[in-house]
Formats: structure tokens, sequence, C-alpha cells
């Protein structure tokens, strides 16, 4: 939010980098109805997180099993 020149009055992002003046309690009641989009938005963003998170950690567990039966399969030299 910005301050307008009035003081009952702010501009409010509204988003796409849209800013409309409201009077306070305009702003507040846009605020009560953008809220819940918001938090199921960030609600979203978490559980996709959490999804790449746990498929990162599937493909590290391969990649480390990968490098044992890689180190299993060299032959030992033998040293005399």
């Amino acid at each position: 939010m910005c301050l307008s020149p009035s003081p009952q009055r702010v501009f409010v992002d509204v988003g796409l980098h849209f800013h409309v003046e409201m009077e306070i309690d305009e702003a507040l009641r846009w605020i009560d109805l953008k809220l819940p989009a918001l938090q199921l938005r960030v609600q979203t963003c978490k559980q996709q997180a959490a999804m790449i998170q746990s498929k990162i950690k599937v493909v590290y567990e391969g990649i480390a099993e990968l490098m044992q039966l890689q180190q299993q399969q060299k032959p030992q030299r033998q040293i005399y």
C-alpha cells in the first residue's frame, strides 16, 4: 500500500502492477477478500515444494546407490 494525498485514502496494489486508490475501509474489505486466495496459493506452493524435495531425495538416493554399485564392480588391483 502507498499513501495518497488524502489520509483517508490509500493506493492498494491489486496485482499485475496495478494500483487502485481506495478508502481505508474499502481497502480492508479488499484485503479480507484477497487473503484466502493468497493463503491457498501459499499452501499450493508449499505442496509443490514438498513434492520437488521428495523427488530430489529419490534421485539423490538413486545416485548414491549407483555410486556404490560402481565401486563394487571395480576390479581390485593387486599390489605386489
